[in-house]
């Protein structure tokens, strides 16, 4: 038996290209088809009427986060401040947000840490990806320009299982302490 071979067949850990080096398969490595991400349950953001989202995957401890976002059309947001950045990639629909513009389909769209911005979709219903980065809190604001609430990552995380079940959590690989802490 060579080093490329065992009992069963090629070693799926022996690297194709080169042999000399093995792959790895680290916890928290992840691939989901379509069918995986179709069956997370769509869950509705309270703070943002007309928005709905599924965690496809968290790191709380690198503080990111990959979600798919649903939003309806004629959809403006409440004025809101990042504390992190977004990458955005529009699959349908239209997401503006002045004074940066907007993008369609696959479009990209950047967001840096401190954004304050209220996005739109007013002209049809649109899909996107979001990748976030240490853009665990939101902050709103009141009706005078004061701060209002924040929206909490960990703490959103748990009303989320609370309130879906496990359903709309258990493929994101979170620490079983982190839900009786």
């Amino acid at each position: 038996m060579n080093a490329t071979t065992k009992q069963s067949g090629v070693d799926p850990l022996v690297c194709k290209t080169n042999p000399n080096v093995r792959a790895n398969n680290p916890p928290g490595m992840l691939m989901m088809d379509a069918d995986a991400i179709e069956a997370i349950p769509w869950i509705e953001n309270f703070n943002f009427p007309g928005l709905k989202f599924k965690y496809v995957h968290v790191d709380l401890v690198r503080g990111v986060v990959v979600a798919l976002l649903k939003i309806s059309k004629g959809v403006q947001f409440p004025v809101h401040l990042h504390y992190g950045t977004s990458l955005l990639f529009c699959l349908k629909g239209r997401f503006a947000y002045q004074p940066a513009g907007s993008i369609g389909p696959g479009g990209f769209g950047f967001e840096p840490f401190n954004t304050v911005h209220e996005p739109d979709c007013l002209e049809e219903d649109t899909l996107m990806w979001a990748v976030n980065s240490h853009n665990e809190l939101i902050q709103l604001y009141n009706e005078d320009g004061s701060f209002g609430a924040v929206q909490h990552l960990p703490g959103q995380l748990k009303l989320l299982r609370k309130e879906y079940g496990d359903a709309a959590v258990r493929h994101l690989n979170i620490e079983p302490s982190f839900w009786d802490s």
